[in-house]
């Protein structure tokens, strides 16, 4: 099972417990303890390897100090790496070449002939010669994403490609004027836009797909043909090693912390990798997209939680980018996060945040060359220094916006 696949089971359960912990903290943690374990279908910890060590850390901490884990972001990001540490070394993705790609995709696109009984067979046949030329992981991503649409929908995106797919029309001929089944029959005919027909590595592989039918329509009209033209010359013309990352941040917690009140404190983060305009594969096929914090706190009686020196994984937001919080459309990635005591975790009765520090940085990868870069560290703070149990004004100051443009060149 995929590193994701292990997060979607053990998250729910994982949440239920942290959100226990917050609302009803009088709870034994041995009641809690079983709940978790019950809810992830375990009689004992040592039945799932990430499960034991998780539970035996929080088995051997005292109670206040699991408590206060139990309140963080933290316990999420310890589970996610537990569950990436016990998975075998993904396999690297192999590089591509664009124009080798953006080649193949005109040439053998348009061979889908815009039926959706057609299209599994299309798949398959584009899939097949996509693999034999080195170009399966684009052609995957690409197909993964029209999956998820209607028919129009998958030929809208393509067209987006420079891939001009007519609608299938119905048609009738010489049906008889009484009606009766005869030659005139109803029958629908697929109208596609003619495709390349040179061979070659990245060009046409001969034969027709997802039609079911013959091809009828003719040389593609010369201003398609033109359309298509300009089409590929913007996109040769494209910077790949270009995309763009902006980040938008706020705080979204308390003016006032108060001392005998349950209370959120913590930022909104909206983090956007964007495709540069123009380009032809959709953004998770050209670039890996990763999000990495350190972070500590200080609260009133209690030890301290510093800062970490080194950055990590910031839990679900990397590829395959599948958790509820990460939106993933054609052109661009979207990471939505609260950091902080801001979600499922808060600020309970009885304590006090005195300061809070996160630092967040990005990494993006080039999928085709394997060119990494990682982006300047933004930081969000807050200070409320406790005051003999008087209620304080938050000092909290988000990171604010950044617009980079990535290098990868």
């Amino acid at each position: 099972m995929s590193t994701v696949d292990r997060w979607a089971v053990i998250y729910p359960p994982l949440r239920e417990l942290t959100a226990e912990t917050v609302e009803r903290p009088d709870t034994p943690w041995d009641d809690r303890r079983g709940r978790f374990l019950e809810k992830l279908g375990l009689a004992d910890p040592t039945q799932d390897p990430v499960i034991d060590i998780l539970v035996r850390h929080l088995d051997e901490l005292p109670a206040a100090e699991r408590d206060r884990l139990l309140r963080t972001e933290r316990v999420y990001t310890m589970a996610y790496q537990l569950i990436e540490q016990s998975q075998p070394t993904d396999p690297v993705t192999a590089p591509f070449d664009e124009a080798e790609w953006e080649a193949y995709l005109a040439a053998n696109g348009p061979r889908w002939h815009g039926t959706d009984d057609g299209w599994a067979a299309f798949r398959e046949w584009f899939v097949y010669h996509a693999n034999a030329q080195g170009l399966g992981d684009p052609a995957v991503a690409l197909l993964d994403y029209l999956e998820g649409l209607d028919v129009p929908g998958r030929i809208a995106t393509l067209g987006q490609y420079g891939v001009l797919i007519a609608p299938a029309t119905t048609t009738e001929d010489d049906e008889p004027a009484d009606g009766r089944e005869g030659g005139g029959t109803k029958r629908k005919r697929a109208v596609v836009a003619e495709s390349s027909g040179k061979s070659g590595k990245a060009g046409g592989t001969g034969g027709d797909m997802g039609g079911g039918g013959e091809d009828e329509g003719g040389d593609e009209p010369p201003d398609k043909r033109r359309k298509s033209g300009r089409l590929s010359a913007r996109a040769a013309q494209v910077d790949l090693d270009a995309p763009t990352l902006t980040v938008v941040t706020n705080y979204e917690g308390v003016a006032t912390q108060k001392l005998n009140t349950r209370q959120h404190i913590g930022f909104h983060m909206v983090a956007t990798l964007t495709r540069p305009a123009g380009a032809a594969p959709s953004v998770d096929a050209l670039y890996d997209f990763w999000q990495e914090v350190r972070d500590g706190y200080t609260s009133e009686g209690a030890p301290p939680q510093p800062v970490g020196a080194a950055f990590f994984q910031d839990g679900p937001f990397q590829p395959a980018y599948r958790d509820p919080n990460i939106v993933l459309d054609l052109s661009s990635i979207q990471f939505d996060d609260h950091p902080g005591f801001s979600t499922v975790s808060a600020i309970d009765v009885g304590d006090w945040l005195n300061t809070y520090d996160v630092h967040f940085r990005w990494q993006v990868r080039r999928r085709a060359t394997g060119q990494v870069w990682t982006s300047p560290e933004i930081h969000h703070s807050v200070v409320c220094p406790y005051h003999a149990g008087g209620d304080v004004a938050v000092q909290a100051v988000p990171a604010g916006a950044r617009n980079w443009v990535v290098d990868l060149h």
